[in-house]
């Protein structure tokens, strides 16, 4: 059942490089990890994701440049505030191999002659004491900030699984899985399963089926700890207020995945998921929760969108004004989410028209065009209200969802 397959596509072995933390020295777990970058440029460079432009697709047909504007949604700027959150989430998982060696003959032989000599000699610590309770990270922020795609970014700069053959392990680095639509805990853990199979190449999930609740976090828990999963990442996690079981018990399972499932965890979430994130956690006693903020108004701001605009498709390229930076902050509030679909559809809207330009005009007639019914959205965030990100991420979800079906 849980024994992989060869062909299994994801798994690369194990090259290790003594590790730079102090008490992690020896540690096949975290040797065969890249090594975090050593400066804020190198941590920028890992976490940039450009895209593919030549200026001379600009004589390309008109279908073959609107089509090009679709690039712009896999575009990945890296802010301040990410070098920052890139090392926490490295460290995150770090910190879950800490005090969980592989367990293979070299780990027993070292029980067995602790244990000799605590009885001929000296008492001694025999073998390590079980990993202490999983730490839990969580981020949330309104819809179009870039949280899912930071995370998952970060995570694509690590294997996600590694083979041992010294050790006869496969480590599983990183699994990510949806909350379900319907919040159902079920469906979520037998995903996070499915998941390890797939990565693998193993069948542990077709035996889990008929499981239910606990016995299946019990069944899950064993994969994660066979496969040395570095962390388990939920998104979406506000959906588990939908959940059928109610809030309560929807809390209760999650402060027994955090001490029972000895595994790092990271749940993201949006506004609306913040009750069930300091709840859970002030039982838990865990870290609050991050907020993922759009980014402000200033020289960040000018960074990110100097950035996107060397991406024009237009045949009559504008240069970058003050007004236009301005203007794309006045339409977005600073989420990377909506301006870069606010500039994908005002090119295609100057391709289409004839036109050939972006300016500010372009840009605040594609806004009111495409973007008009998130506007409310936008004043509550601007005026400071106590509760907009409540009552406006659903709008500004669906009008990133239109916009790209557009």
């Amino acid at each position: 059942m849980g024994r992989p397959r060869s062909n299994a596509p994801l798994l690369v072995p194990a090259v290790y490089r003594k590790t730079e933390i102090r008490g992690l020295e020896g540690n096949p777990l975290v040797e065969a990890l890249p090594r975090f970058p050593q400066n804020v440029e190198d941590s920028f460079l890992a976490l940039s994701r450009p895209i593919f432009f030549d200026p001379d697709e600009r004589s390309d047909s008109d279908f073959a440049r609107i089509s090009a504007t679709d690039r712009l949604e896999a575009l990945l700027e890296p802010q301040v505030s990410h070098h920052n959150l890139f090392q926490n989430v490295y460290s995150h998982i770090i910190h879950g191999y800490r005090r969980r060696p592989i367990q293979d003959k070299a780990f027993r032989r070292s029980v067995v002659a602790s244990y000799r000599n605590a009885v001929l000699n000296n008492m001694q610590e025999i073998a390590p004491p079980s990993f202490p309770l999983s730490t839990a990270m969580t981020f949330y922020g309104i819809s179009g900030v870039g949280k899912s795609c930071l995370i998952e970014r970060i995570l694509s700069l690590l294997p996600q699984a590694i083979t041992h053959p010294k050790h006869g392990i496969i480590q599983v680095v990183s699994v990510k899985v949806d909350c379900p639509a319907n919040g159902s805990l079920l469906s979520l853990f037998h995903d996070a399963v499915d998941q390890v199979d797939s990565v693998v190449g193993s069948h542990w999930g077709q035996g889990f089926k008929r499981l239910q609740s606990n016995d299946l976090l019990l069944a899950a828990n064993s994969v994660f700890q066979t496969h040395c999963l570095g962390v388990l990442v939920i998104d979406e996690i506000q959906n588990l207020l939908r959940s059928r079981d109610g809030p309560e018990k929807v809390l209760q399972f999650f402060v027994n995945v955090a001490n029972r499932v000895k595994v790092p965890l990271i749940l993201i979430g949006t506004p609306a998921a913040l009750p069930l994130f300091r709840r859970c956690f002030a039982q838990a006693r865990r870290a609050g929760p991050q907020e993922i903020l759009p980014i402000q108004k200033g020289e960040q701001w000018e960074l990110f969108v100097s950035q996107l605009w060397r991406y024009q498709w237009v045949k009559v390229p504008q240069p970058l004004t003050p007004e236009i930076t301005n203007c794309v902050f006045d339409e977005t509030f600073g989420i990377p989410g909506l301006a870069i679909q606010l500039f994908r559809l005002a090119q295609r809207v100057a391709i289409q028209s004839g036109s050939e330009v972006v300016s500010e005009r372009e840009i605040r007639t594609t806004a009111d065009r495409y973007m008009k019914a998130v506007r409310p959205a936008l004043r509550a965030l601007k005026s400071g209200a106590e509760n907009p990100l409540h009552e406006f991420n659903d709008l500004i979800d669906r009008t990133i969802s239109d916009c790209r079906n557009n």
